[in-house]
């Protein structure tokens, strides 16, 4: 009887999914939407997407625009690509520093061209192909509880995107120095979100943790 009533469950929880994605179409998805942490807008992260398939994304107030760009559906999958696309170049940042002193945790500090630490910014790391996702404290440094890493990834407005990929796994100390962007812009390739009734989840599949230190960012924007 159990049997039964659990596959009844998963059918109409199937069912329900399907609906959801019938109901996702062009006009549905127009709006304005923003990063929510705790029941409350997150003052610095919005998507405005239009109905003409372009959206605006910017950090803080409209007039701080980071990123414009192009959206198309696919199902329940909203796709956006920015108008520019990033080029990688070892020339973006230095790396200064580069230790082997511990193999059970790792430290990472960021400065900007002015050896002044960088706070807030958003380092992504990639261990055993899981990605982890957190905030440089108020010193610019980041800290994992395990080594090594295989690759960086550190991003914060008007500086330019640090993508490193960590070719000496006995190394768990590091020091990055950011160089100015001039223009504050931040990229998307093919970035999918889920789109679930009035909100835009960040796509689960990519199995990112998120370890703020002051807010418990959550893991989709909100339509207003």
């Amino acid at each position: 009887m159990n049997l039964v009533k659990n596959g009844i469950f998963i059918i109409l929880l199937i069912l329900a999914d399907l609906s959801l994605i019938a109901q996702v179409n062009d006009k549905s998805i127009v709006g304005k939407y923003c990063r929510e942490v705790k029941h409350w807008c997150f003052p610095s992260r919005y998507i405005d997407i239009f109905a003409d398939s372009t959206f605006f994304y910017w950090i803080g107030e409209p007039e701080g625009v980071i990123t414009t760009g192009t959206w198309y559906l696919s199902g329940n999958k909203l796709i956006l690509n920015s108008h520019r696309q990033p080029v990688f170049n070892n020339n973006d940042f230095k790396l200064i520093e580069m230790q082997a002193t511990s193999d059970s945790q790792t430290t990472i500090h960021l400065k900007n061209e002015s050896d002044e630490p960088i706070p807030n910014a958003v380092c992504i790391v990639t261990r055993n192909g899981e990605t982890i996702e957190n905030l440089s404290d108020y010193h610019g440094n980041v800290t994992y509880n395990f080594a090594p890493l295989e690759k960086i990834e550190i991003s914060f407005p008007g500086l330019k995107t640090v993508y490193f990929k960590n070719e000496n796994l006995s190394h768990n100390n590091y020091v990055f120095i950011l160089k100015d962007q001039h223009i504050y812009y931040q990229y998307f390739t093919n970035e999918v979100l889920i789109v679930k009734g009035k909100r835009l989840y960040c796509e689960k599949t990519k199995k990112v943790r998120r370890k703020y230190s002051l807010f418990k960012i959550k893991n989709y924007y909100k339509k207003m």
